[in-house]
């Protein structure tokens, strides 16, 4: 005798597809093949992070179209911009008013009046920029430090080498940022800037080290440097990392930079506080 499938709620369906989609980006691509109704259920998780390079400059994934983004940014959560210019990047911003996690890795000019105006209407928990000219204080004024792009922010990295806690000393504004970090490179100007940053940062948790990690290594933890060793902070942490793929891996809720550095942290203290 044939067996047939049982008729389910159509809500309980919805929930099996919509946790199915939520448990691999493999399975969301493949359902979203199902039926315009089944993509249109868990387009919001398949749109939840947008990567956008100049195809020119680092040839993946290419460009989306800005009527694309205007139609579909509102689902974004996530969004990393590479090789791309100000009158690519502001349109995109302000198509994505939903951001949490903002990666802009390109020499942006964080003086111009367009791009403060459209990033300021954000209110992202997770930052990867260059910021170093507009966080010195001549620059970073009270004014900056009520936007929503800074009041809300719990994790930051300096994309970019840092020569001098006055480049960055806007940071210890920042009320809510519990996760820093910065590019490992050998200099005494290093020392200062992680020691300013653990002591006027009133709410830092993790300050992470990191650099280029080899290849297959998505994230992987290193031996702190000499002189940052001597510090002898357990709030700091050495990581390298695959920048792309620890980024990606970070926005799909895995196990990235800061869910590491966190776990690191953790046991340190654990382990003082039982001695």
């Amino acid at each position: 005798m044939a067996h047939t499938a049982p008729d389910l709620p159509l809500e309980l369906v919805q929930e099996i597809f919509i946790s199915s989609a939520e448990s691999s980006s493999r399975q969301a691509a493949l359902l979203a093949t199902v039926s315009r109704e089944t993509y249109e259920l868990i387009k919001p998780i398949l749109l939840r992070t947008f990567v956008y390079w100049d195809q020119n400059t680092f040839q993946w994934p290419g460009p989306l179209t800005a009527d694309w983004f205007k139609s579909n940014g509102k689902y974004a959560r996530n969004l990393l911009v590479g090789g791309s210019y100000l009158d690519e990047l502001i349109p995109l911003l302000g198509s994505c008013p939903n951001l949490v996690n903002i990666a802009i890795w390109f020499g942006s000019d964080w003086s111009s009046p367009m791009l403060l105006e459209q990033i300021s209407k954000l209110s992202p928990q997770r930052l990867s920029v260059n910021l170093i000219g507009l966080m010195s204080l001549e620059r970073f004024t009270e004014k900056f430090a009520q936007l929503p792009v800074f009041t809300n922010l719990t994790h930051l990295e300096l994309a970019s080498v840092c020569n001098a806690w006055e480049e960055v000393e806007g940071i210890q504004y920042l009320p809510k940022l519990t996760h820093l970090s910065m590019p490992e490179y050998a200099d005494q100007a290093i020392i200062t800037l992680i020691r300013n940053a653990l002591e006027y940062c009133a709410v830092l948790k993790v300050l992470v080290m990191f650099g280029q990690a080899g290849i297959g290594e998505v994230v992987v933890q290193v031996q702190t440097a000499g002189r940052v060793k001597e510090i002898g902070d357990p709030r700091i942490v050495s990581l390298h990392c695959n920048y792309l793929e620890e980024w990606l891996l970070s926005a799909s809720g895995g196990k990235g930079m800061w869910a590491l550095a966190e776990e690191i942290v953790a046991s340190r203290l654990l382990v003082t506080s039982s001695v």
